[in-house]
């Protein structure tokens, strides 16, 4: 405390010195609103952007109120070549409280003293500014990067460089770099169409059930997976597509269903091209030819991907085929939406992919799978699943 405090007495004494030199009054301008030019690698008193005044207390013994956010510091390295950072001041009245610069600067020192992290406190701005912004944030500002015509980076929940480790002995080269770089820059979704722009109705379980549809969409604004809400159409040539609710299966949730082949003939899926996006699954037949091969005593698992067709980006040049409208407000959707005719194909090479990592990597030898269902057979050996024995 004490070296602080010795610090900020420096401070003060430089500054009345700087202000008695009579070079430097010449220097500092009367006009409060124009900075004085400074030279590099120098700074004006305890950093303050504007020159000193007449009254020196009232710009060195107080400050305004000051507004704090959180901002990257430097590194040790780096604050031996960088320029010293300055602190912000304002002039409006309604911020003006007399609080001591002093008892300021020392509550700057002892909390970056006190917390030995990769913050600190920085003054006078209103937003908070971190490395990772939260997902709604992130895809606003991916959408403002859209209306520069530029690509914004996009991103998935899974681990990439994970999987094409996990992928390095694939027999199909060409499936694994096409499947890393979906995941990785995003994917097109097949559309052949004109551009246009078009608002559709929404579906009647949409008007019947709003408190669920305006609850699954903020659920995906604010996993970052739908930008919005915007009250304009944030991209020319918008398509606005019509939603709807229908119930899950065994639980009391409900999906937020889209009717991209709407309007008949014109639709967002009629102009996706079908034999480029065809699968043939896997039949119920299959699994009984494994639990027959296995015999009497095998056992049986299932399980499935959460989010399946959401791990998915959609290209950019995309968002503006998938747009929704919903209470006077506009979304667009930045992955795979549930409806989608090419989603099922583009998704079911992530279930391919992890469906050849358990055969080859984890010995997991009866495995297929539908879309994001996952079925699994094996005998058992000492009361356990054979696959997770090891050998005496």
């Amino acid at each position: 405390m004490s070296a602080i405090l010795e610090t900020v007495s420096t401070s003060v004494t430089e500054a009345s010195r700087v202000f008695n030199n009579q070079e430097a009054q010449a220097r500092f301008s009367d006009d409060l609103r124009t900075p004085s030019p400074r030279t590099l690698n120098t700074a004006t008193p305890l950093g303050l952007h504007r020159p000193l005044e007449k009254s020196l207390k009232d710009k060195i013994l107080c400050a305004p109120t000051i507004r704090w956010r959180i901002a990257p510091t430097r590194t040790q390295a780096e604050n031996l070549t960088a320029k010293p950072w300055s602190a912000l001041t304002s002039t409006n009245p309604r911020d003006v409280n007399a609080v001591p610069a002093i008892s300021r600067t020392i509550a700057v020192a002892v909390a970056q003293a006190a917390t030995p992290s990769s913050t600190a406190l920085v003054p006078n701005r209103p937003e908070i500014a971190t490395d990772q912004p939260i997902p709604a944030i992130a895809a606003r500002n991916k959408m403002e990067q859209r209306q520069l015509n530029c690509n914004p980076l996009v991103s998935t929940p899974l681990n990439v460089e994970k999987l094409a480790l996990e992928l390095v002995n694939h027999p199909n080269s060409s499936f694994v770099s096409n499947l890393i770089s979906a995941l990785q820059y995003s994917t097109r979704i097949g559309y052949l169409g004109p551009s246009k722009t078009r608002v559709s109705r929404n579906l009647i379980s949409a008007s019947q059930h709003p408190e669920v549809v305006s609850g699954n969409l903020n659920k995906e604004v604010q996993l970052g997976r739908i930008a919005g809400p915007f009250p304009s159409p944030p991209l020319p040539n918008l398509q606005c597509h019509p939603i709807g609710v229908v119930p899950k299966k065994h639980s009391v949730e409900w999906r937020t269903i889209y009717h991209l082949s709407y309007p008949e003939g014109d639709s967002i899926n009629d102009h996706i091209p079908k034999d480029p996006y065809s699968l043939q699954y896997v039949r119920v037949n299959d699994a009984i030819t494994i639990l027959r091969s296995l015999g009497p005593g095998s056992f049986r698992a299932k399980t499935d991907l959460k989010s399946d067709f959401r791990l998915m980006p959609s290209h950019p040049g995309d968002w503006n085929l998938l747009g929704i409208y919903w209470q006077s407000q506009y979304y667009i959707d930045l992955y795979l939406p549930f409806g989608l005719r090419s989603a099922p194909f583009l998704f079911n090479q992530i279930s391919d992919a992890l469906e050849w990592i358990l055969e080859h990597n984890y010995g997991l030898r009866h495995v297929i799978h539908i879309l994001d269902d996952f079925f699994h057979s094996g005998a058992y050996k000492n009361g356990l699943p054979r696959e997770l024995c090891y050998p005496s």
